[in-house]
């Protein structure tokens, strides 16, 4: 990216500080509309004939894809060498470094145990935050909220900081008036970013939309999650579409979750969290008989540096749902190995699945034994829950059913 721009701004930059496009129609303006998608009216006039050839002008909007952090809103804001020098200079306020990158993949690829295993950077370096907050949600994710609140640096004042410190209070509370409270300080962080006096950045702000939203949807609390995570929006924080697709495909609502995806296939392009947010969508609609969603997996997995138990599950389900049983065991089984034998709630729902697919007496008793251990450590998984209504459904049925006298034959 940063080569390509500084082509386009050879010249321009160097030798006019930016001042010379409003001069002249060359195709640095157009590259500039492309990526701020300035209204016509603010584009200087020389330049008008050649970008309407080129581009076009598409429709207004403040934020930049490429992570520029000037705001345009006139004609200025479009040329004045501030925004030249933020172009060609200033991506990299939101461009990641090489390590930051390899973590956030890491993350999004559910390596968690990768994560908490990583060696923060020094405290000086500007990717020690962003890291550490990686560090604690990899935590928060394997279910060890007290390890995810102790790599949190203590009075930080940085918004995504206390929401992920919220985030680990809430999934590690056992009393309702401790969850409360950490759901009103996630409430009041959501507030916060609304107004000027914040500390961090606009990811910082749509960092702590994400978490509230994942805590408000853990709680049961849906719309007010829908709501917090932008839903139906133009937003353009891939994280919390990504919540906001869990959520909607949580209450059956795949129709809503298809929308999420196509807004956001406008302006992340092949970004790797939106690719998982389409794998996961045909998972669970079936598309293409699994076949798009299976494919993503196997490419993924194929990395030799990656180890993620959540992929192998992942792929072991798209497995299970085109019916080829074995070869979903054998990922599950590996899911497993990687855990270190402590299979999560989610391996371990798909491993009582297979069992109970298999085809003898013997995959018939793994499958009670497995499905007894997933109800006795993991009584709050969906499955588990879904299971129990059902069964006390029909033993309400049960009750109201009366059960006629045996007919007597005449003689």
């Amino acid at each position: 990216m940063q080569s390509h721009l500084a082509y386009l701004f050879r010249d321009e930059s160097t030798r006019h500080g930016g001042s010379h496009l409003t001069q002249d129609p060359n195709p640095v303006i157009a590259y500039l509309l492309d990526k701020d998608h300035v209204p016509a009216a603010y584009v200087p006039a020389a330049a008008r004939e050649l970008i309407s050839r080129l581009n076009g002008f598409p429709k207004p909007r403040q934020n930049h894809t490429d992570g520029c952090v000037q705001a345009i809103t006139t004609r200025a804001h479009l040329c004045d060498a501030l925004h030249v020098d933020l172009k060609l200079h200033g991506t990299t306020t939101s461009m990641d470094s090489s390590e930051l990158y390899q973590v956030k993949q890491q993350f999004v690829l559910g390596a968690y145990k990768s994560l908490v295993d990583l060696t923060l950077p020094d405290p000086n370096s500007p990717d020690y935050t962003p890291t550490t907050i990686y560090q604690a949600r990899a935590h928060i994710a394997l279910e060890n909220p007290k390890a995810a609140l102790a790599v949190i640096p203590h009075g930080s004042e940085n918004v995504a900081v206390r929401a992920v410190a919220a985030l680990a209070r809430y999934t590690g509370a056992t009393k309702d008036a401790e969850k409360d409270a950490a759901l009103e300080e996630l409430r009041d962080l959501a507030v916060e970013i609304e107004g000027e006096d914040v500390e961090g950045d606009e990811k910082d702000k749509w960092l702590v939309r994400t978490l509230a939203g994942t805590a408000f949807a853990r709680a049961g609390e849906v719309e007010e999650a829908l709501e917090t995570l932008g839903a139906g929006s133009n937003t353009q924080s891939l994280e919390a579409i990504a919540v906001t697709v869990q959520v909607y495909l949580s209450i059956h609502r795949p129709d809503l979750a298809k929308k999420e995806l196509e807004r956001a296939k406008r302006w992340a392009e092949d970004d790797l969290l939106l690719q998982h947010i389409e794998a996961t969508i045909n998972l669970v609609t079936g598309a293409d008989s699994y076949s798009d969603c299976n494919s993503f997996y196997t490419e993924q997995l194929a990395n030799p540096s990656l180890s993620s138990p959540h992929l192998l599950t992942a792929r072991g389900v798209t497995r299970l749902l085109r019916g080829e049983v074995s070869a979903a065991r054998s990922d599950l089984e590996e899911a497993i190995s990687q855990q270190g034998g402590n299979a999560d709630a989610e391996t371990l729902a798909a491993m009582t699945v297979a069992a109970g697919l298999g085809q003898t007496k013997h995959h018939e008793v793994d499958a009670e034994q497995l499905w007894s251990q997933l109800s006795s450590k993991y009584p709050t998984f969906p499955l588990v829950q879904d299971v129990k209504e059902k069964a006390a459904l029909f033993d309400e049925l049960v009750t109201k059913f009366e059960i006629p006298a045996l007919a007597v034959a005449a003689a």
